[in-house]
C-alpha cells in the first residue's frame, strides 16, 4: 500500500509491490512500482468553488503508475526483540535509482480527450498529455526503509520514498488555443508499508 505526503493539492493511495534480489546480507537490487487512485484536496475545492481560483494546472497533475529500479543498501541490521520471547531479524537500508512515470494532466472540459471530473465544484477535467514526452517522465527516486521478520519468510516493511520529476502543462481556452505554461519540479513523497516474503 502507498499514499502520498507531499503534495497538497493531489492525493494519491493504491496497490504497490516490489521485489528484491539480495547480492549480499546488506546489498540489494529491486525493482518496484505502483498505481495510484488520485484524488484532489479540499484546497483545490474550497479556492475553486468559493474563490473561483485554481492552482496552476502543472501543480495539480496526478501520477497514475511509476515504476523503478533501485539499490538498496543496509549500514544497520541485526536482530530485535519487539515481543518477550521472539526475535525478528531486521535491517534499516536506504535506496536510490531511477525509473518511469506515467502523469495525468488538468484540462478544460469539452476539449478534445478531456473527461469531466463529475464534481461540480471543480470546473476542469482530467487528461493524459497529448505529448508522449511530457506524459511519460524519467525519474529519480530515493528512499529510506526499515524491514523486521518476525518468521524466515514472513515479515512487515515500511518506506519513505521520494520520486522526483519536471512537469509541464500548456494552458489553453475554450477553443484550444495555447495561452500560457507552467512548470514545476515534483517532489512526490511517499509511504509505503505492506507484507515483506521472502523466497
Amino acid at each position: 500500500f502507498m499514499a502520498t505526503l507531499s503534495n497538497k493539492f493531489v492525493g494519491h493511495v493504491g496497490p504497490a509491490l516490489a521485489l528484491a534480489y539480495h547480492v549480499r546480507e546488506n546489498f540489494a537490487l529491486q525493482l518496484h512500482g505502483g498505481f495510484g487512485f488520485n484524488f484532489y484536496s479540499n484546497l483545490v475545492t474550497e479556492v475553486n468553488r468559493y474563490e473561483n481560483l485554481r492552482p496552476e494546472f502543472a501543480d495539480m497533475k496526478q501520477l497514475k503508475w511509476f515504476s523503478a529500479f533501485s539499490v538498496q543498501w543496509s549500514p544497520i541490521y541485526g536482530k530485535l526483540n519487539l515481543i518477550p520471547g521472539v526475535l525478528g531479524d531486521f535491517d534499516i537500508y536506504i535506496s536510490a535509482g531511477f525509473g518511469v512515470a506515467d502523469t495525468r494532466e488538468p484540462c478544460v472540459v469539452n476539449q478534445a480527450s478531456c473527461k469531466s471530473l463529475n464534481d461540480p465544484n471543480l470546473d476542469f477535467g482530467i487528461r493524459p498529455p497529448p505529448e508522449a514526452g511530457d506524459r511519460f517522465k524519467f525519474t529519480g527516486n530515493w528512499g529510506v526503509g526499515f524491514r523486521i521478520f518476525f518468521a524466515d519468510w514472513f515479515g512487515v516493511r515500511m518506506e519513505l520514498h521520494g520520486i522526483s520529476y519536471g512537469e509541464k502543462v500548456d494552458d489553453t481556452n475554450q477553443n484550444g488555443q495555447i495561452i500560457g505554461t507552467t512548470s514545476d519540479i515534483r517532489n512526490n513523497v511517499m509511504v509505503f508499508v505492506g507484507a515483506s516474503f521472502l523466497l
